[in-house]
């Protein structure tokens, strides 16, 4: 199902080397870190596909507009698991969970360097923007799957590559 998401205009590019978990267990470490299960369509993600940024401009609307936005924010990068590269999910976390609530962890950011949160507690898989300049959280989709659904190929006449 992701990967049926993942294709055509929204193609993803590994970082610095191919997409996917280099160490598969590295899901449990994640997993008994944060005290919560990861939602099954984030840990397919998490396996093949991170980390990543995506190969054209892509956007999308979250549920809860951010005040005097024009509608669409972006993910520049989204985190995965290669154990000691900059953008290891572990690793970010275990550096930043004080700065969200708890149950969340990062799973990407924009070029401002706000964040995509993933909830894990109640309700699991919803998917957050953690706006720095606002200093709050938007509710964006209620889960992973949903939110890749959101996101779409915007023709800004540029051909920036990540």
């Amino acid at each position: 199902m992701i990967k049926d998401l993942l294709t055509g205009d929204l193609a993803l590019e590994g970082i610095y080397h191919p997409m996917g978990a280099d160490d598969p267990a590295r899901i449990e470490e994640l997993e008994r870190a944060t005290g919560f299960p990861l939602p099954a369509d984030y840990k397919e993600f998490l396996l093949h596909f991170a980390p990543s940024g995506f190969v054209r401009h892509v956007c999308y609307q979250p549920l809860e507009s951010l005040p005097g936005d024009a509608g669409y924010l972006a993910v520049e990068v989204f985190f995965g698991l290669d154990k000691g590269d900059i953008y290891d999910l572990i690793r970010k976390y275990n550096n930043t969970s004080d700065q969200y609530p708890a149950g969340m962890i990062p799973i990407g950011f924009d070029g401002g360097a706000n964040r995509t949160l993933l909830a894990l507690n109640e309700p699991a898989g919803r998917v957050y923007y953690q706006s720095k300049f606002f200093n709050r959280m938007y509710l964006c989709a209620h889960t992973f799957t949903d939110f890749l659904k959101r996101c779409e190929f915007v023709d800004d006449g540029s051909e920036d590559d990540i």
